[in-house]
């Protein structure tokens, strides 16, 4: 009987308790807003400790509650604890109001986390849903930078500019966003300057393929071929059908004097499975590196003549590159066709005065305002070189200055 007596009052004890938990709970979370205002003012005296002691029983029975979520990031993210605010942000869901700020700070967590590859997947899939946020794609344009993709991080800007084309946006994003085209182009960063960043990424998180194919790159342009080699065959390897990594794989062995197996990187070696042969190659045949890089094989061959039909495939692809034209030049001399060469060699100068223009003046245009003249310039050197996007948006960032009461345009 006594036994028994004890077995309720135990049931009764666990009810109770449980009616008191929940009770807790709801009281809890009905009182958020209150809980958000006290965090949200110690947060601001500098209070951290406090701050997050008061979120601490709505963070446990609303553990996706974007607010909460949102104001506990930033308090890790205030005591530099990025694990902390990277588990937070990301549990704040796509139909919160504060799900494109948390994904900026998200972004900003992984980077200061040295987690390159997991902040650009953050970053992509960001601007697909919010494709007009200029901080997240500022924050894409200068990670692939940093990771010397400097043909990406153009695109980034130009999808932009597209954007801005047909959906007009201000005057200073615009000016600012066609700087940064400007220095991805004219002013992006050496090998040397990414290369302290790239190890420490790499080095911190091992599991970062595009890292890992970003330091091998990086390595290459260095000449380091010794560190590169592991690090561009692991990365052709992992996806052998990566057409970076095989650029990159087929430029180590061109650089080490191997033609032949650069030719076999290149196109993929039947023997090998590892190398993935690639029966298919229209896709490749439509990147003009494709045909650069079979051009320098078979100038490694002395096969001068094949040499130069490969770099005028590259450049019907891409037309007014410096690069290629001189390449042709050298080719065009080495087969005793000297008239040619000159016009070649004429036109390499030409469009490498235009660069070298386009370099000061948007160096210049960097720190100031331009005005509407130079604006025009600008647009004609883009002209020489091509670029009719940027030839035509400079056009009409004049047209706008010009029309403009004077102001400060950028930041």
């Amino acid at each position: 009987m006594q036994s028994r007596l004890v077995a309720i009052i135990a049931v009764l004890l666990v009810a109770m308790t449980g009616l008191a938990y929940l009770l807790f709970g709801v009281y809890v979370r009905n009182s958020s807003e209150s809980t958000l205002r006290h965090a949200a003012s110690y947060a601001v005296k500098g209070k951290l400790d406090l701050a997050r002691d008061e979120l601490k029983w709505l963070l446990w029975f609303a553990p996706h509650h974007p607010p909460s979520l949102h104001l506990a990031a930033i308090i890790d993210l205030k005591q530099n604890n990025l694990p902390a605010a990277i588990g937070h942000l990301q549990r704040i869901g796509e139909d919160s109001k504060l799900h494109e700020t948390a994904q900026g700070l998200l972004a900003s967590a992984l980077l200061a986390d040295q987690q390159l590859d997991h902040a650009e997947k953050v970053l992509s899939s960001h601007l697909v849903r919010y494709p007009k946020s200029v901080i997240a794609r500022r924050q894409l344009f200068g990670l692939l930078l940093t990771e010397l993709r400097s043909r990406e991080a153009i695109q980034v800007q130009e999808e932009f500019l597209l954007l801005s084309a047909s959906d007009p946006i201000s005057l200073s994003d615009r000016l600012l966003m066609l700087r940064d085209l400007a220095s991805s182009e004219f002013h992006a960063p050496l090998p040397q300057d990414c290369l302290t960043t790239l190890e420490s990424a790499f080095n911190r998180h091992r599991d970062q393929p595009h890292a890992e194919l970003a330091l091998g790159r990086c390595y290459l342009r260095l000449g380091n071929l010794d560190e590169a080699e592991p690090l561009l065959h692991n990365s052709l390897d992992r996806g052998p059908r990566d057409f970076e990594a095989r650029f990159l794989t087929c430029e180590f062995w061109i650089a080490k004097g191997d033609p032949d197996r650069a030719e076999a990187v290149l196109l993929g070696d039947p023997e090998s499975p590892s190398s993935s042969a690639i029966n298919d190659t229209s896709v490749l045949e439509k990147d003009d590196r494709f045909w650069e890089l079979r051009c320098r094989i078979a100038e490694g061959r002395s096969e001068y003549e094949r040499a130069l039909c490969e770099i005028d495939r590259a450049a019907s692809i891409r037309p007014l590159n410096k690069d290629y034209e001189a390449r042709r030049a050298r080719l065009l001399q080495r087969q005793q066709r000297s008239a040619e060469a000159q016009k070649a060699y004429t036109r390499s100068h030409e469009l490498a005065r235009a660069e070298l223009d386009l370099w000061n003046l948007s160096r210049e245009l960097g720190v100031r305002d331009p005005k509407s003249a130079e604006c025009e310039q600008v647009a004609l050197l883009y002209e020489s070189l091509g670029k009719s996007l940027p030839a035509d948006l400079w056009r009409q960032l004049g047209r706008q200055i010009a029309v403009k009461t004077p102001a400060r345009l950028g930041p």
